[in-house]
């Protein structure tokens, strides 16, 4: 090795190498244009956003969506979402020149409108609506889902177009629906891959070996540290070096952890609550949409509703380990299976049904003032609940849904905690210390066995 490349030269690519360490996941804002389709046993989404596209499917969906009565004002929300197993088959997402097959998220299209009477000649309807979408990719560890890869999450507006079907006295059934949006507002976070912080530090090394040798007057009888033992030499710098690497290797630790939370949404309220291992979360808008929609006793139908967070110290806690932020975004989605509320249910008001639960929120941390910083930590989850449906009687067999408040106990998640570069900087320098002394109790052995032959007889 070159009598020039010496510990200050190594002491630079340590340097190097932390801040690499540093770089925080990138967020970005992005342009985002999709597609999802939901019912007539059909789901899919479709999305793209810069260097972000995703398209997934399950095999089925629901055969209807709802139902509705002719020139009665109603509000109408579908939200297809993405199949979460590992399958070339059903989900396929690029990132750059990444790919995987592992797709966590959906979209959700919410709009109040009045169907009229010519719709149901054509059979087709479309309205505008709101859009909001959230997704996460993971790498697929063979069939495992690995650590995060990247998260988009974008709200906007968009169309959808409703197929619908005549049932008779101006009643009509939703048979599917299909939401388009262009060109709306998102936010792209993509981690850094273990490598590319590597690429980084070996890079910037590189660099400063170049510098080493074109200041050849820092020679090491020079540079020799004052007060330094003489026995930490460059192959101790270079164990410091090799520490650090394995630190930035050290992808972010995903476990499986078992979810608790609610999510209630209506009545001008939009809230949720969740329990996973060392991650809890409370998060409540300021005010939330009116009703959730309406439906016809007796009439088969489906329903499904999201609420999301709202970041703010006086909307969002947040508690990971001995952590806290109250920068939180994501949502929960529930979506039932078909049902038929009775006419007994507009007597009591209310209404519970099964339902499944699909879930992801993601905690960053606060820069102060609102400023989102860093990863922090992201939690997945899918599983089954409860939701119990605030019922209000509109007279002739219709009903309108006031509100909505899912549960659910102890489902499969998946949570993501990103280490903080303070960690990898305390685990490398602590590496960098044993090191240290593993080689000064090596010089000592050698030299006393040495000293040890000199005496023998």
């Amino acid at each position: 090795m070159s009598a020039y490349v010496r510990p200050y030269t190594f002491g630079l690519v340590v340097l190097c190498i932390l801040v690499g360490v540093s770089l925080p996941a990138s967020a970005n804002s992005v342009s985002v244009s999709g597609n999802g389709v939901l019912g007539g046993t059909l789901d899919s989404i479709s999305v793209t956003a810069g260097i972000f596209s995703a398209s997934s499917g399950p095999p089925d969906g629901p055969g209807v969506l709802g139902t509705g009565l002719v020139g009665v004002p109603m509000t109408f929300s579908f939200n297809p979402v993405a199949f979460g197993e590992p399958g070339p088959f059903f989900t396929e997402v690029t990132i750059g020149n990444q790919s995987t097959d592992i797709l966590v998220g959906g979209i959700i299209f919410t709009g109040t409108f009045t169907v009229p009477a010519s719709a149901l000649a054509t059979g087709i309807f479309t309205a505008p609506v709101e859009v909001v979408g959230q997704f996460m990719a993971f790498r697929d560890l063979g069939g495992a889902q690995g650590p995060l890869m990247a998260s988009l999450s974008f709200t906007g507006t968009g169309t959808a177009t409703l197929h619908i079907e005549d049932i008779g006295n101006g009643q009509f059934l939703i048979v599917y629906a299909v939401g388009d949006f262009a060109n709306i507002n998102g936010n792209l976070t993509v981690v850094p891959e273990p490598s590319s912080l590597l690429l980084i530090g070996t890079g910037l090394m590189a660099l400063g070996s170049l510098a080493g040798r074109k200041h050849g007057f820092l020679r090491w009888d020079r540079l020799r540290f004052r007060g330094m033992s003489a026995y930490v030499r460059p192959h101790a710098f270079g164990l410091v070096v090799l520490s650090i690497v394995l630190c930035v290797s050290l992808p972010a630790s995903a476990n499986s952890v078992s979810v608790t939370g609610y999510g209630y949404q209506g009545a001008t309220s939009d809230g949720l609550g969740l329990n996973a291992g060392i991650f809890s979360a409370f998060s409540a808008a300021p005010d939330g949409p009116g009703t959730l929609g309406s439906g016809m006793v007796g009439v088969p139908m489906t329903f499904s509703f999201s609420p999301f967070t709202f970041p703010g110290p006086d909307n969002t806690e947040v508690s990971i380990g001995n952590k806290f932020t109250d920068i939180l975004l994501g949502g929960i989605i529930f979506t039932t299976g078909t049902f038929s509320v009775p006419a007994s249910a507009l007597i009591t008001g209310t209404f519970t049904t099964p339902v499944n639960v699909v879930g992801q929120v993601m905690a960053f941390q606060d820069l102060g003032g609102g400023v989102q910083g860093p990863l922090m930590g992201t939690l997945s989850f899918t599983g089954t609940g409860t939701v119990t449906l605030q019922l209000q009687d509109d007279g002739n067999g219709a009903f309108i849904i006031l509100s909505a408040q899912g549960n659910f106990q102890n489902i499969n998640g998946n949570l993501t905690v990103v280490p903080e570069p303070s960690s990898l900087l305390l685990m490398g320098t602590g590496l960098m210390a044993m090191g240290s002394l593993a080689r000064r109790k090596l010089h000592f052995l050698q030299r006393d066995r040495q000293r040890f032959r000199g005496t023998a007889i």
